[in-house]
């Protein structure tokens, strides 16, 4: 899958100013001197060239670091999709930045990770690495659970040198 415009492209259309892209090119609708601010319904900034949607965070991780690899992608740390400062941004594997996902809506203690089994009646912790579940422990308190969760979470990061 293609996910790069060529950096040559990127800089000449693009200026980066403290986490927000700014247009080069003046064209029918485009401000130059106006953050692209245009989020798609996902929540992340996008831009629109030659008829495809292309996410504003990937140009600007090319405009600092060159082009991406096609096996990474580029990750929001604090989870907020349309905060595009440098600082905020790091390559991860696909599998790497799943962890870096929000609770489910069906999630009944909001802790990643952690869920309720009912037939059992205890909270069980579970992480999912290599795309392989790894099965963590039980407990009948929900904040050991969560702590077990989140134990191995740290231990992942530390591995991965995050």
């Amino acid at each position: 899958m293609f996910k790069n415009l060529p950096l040559k492209d990127v800089l000449e259309l693009f200026r980066y100013s403290d986490g927000d892209l700014y247009w080069r090119v003046p064209k029918q609708g485009r401000k130059i001197h106006s953050p692209i601010r245009c989020r798609n319904s996902r929540g992340y900034v996008t831009v629109v060239i030659n008829g495809r949607h292309w996410s504003a965070h990937r140009f600007v991780w090319n405009i600092h670091h060159g082009e991406i690899p096609d096996d990474l992608e580029v990750d929001h740390k604090n989870r907020t999709k349309h905060d595009n400062r440098i600082a905020n941004l790091r390559l991860l594997t696909r599998s790497k930045n799943l962890h870096n996902v929000p609770a489910k809506r069906g999630n009944k203690g909001g802790c990643v990770g952690v869920n309720w089994v009912k037939r059992g009646g205890y909270w069980q912790a579970t992480i999912c690495v290599n795309y392989k579940q790894k099965y963590l422990g039980s407990s009948a308190n929900y904040f050991e659970a969560c702590c077990l969760r989140k134990s191995e979470e740290a231990n992942i990061y530390k591995e991965m040198g995050l």
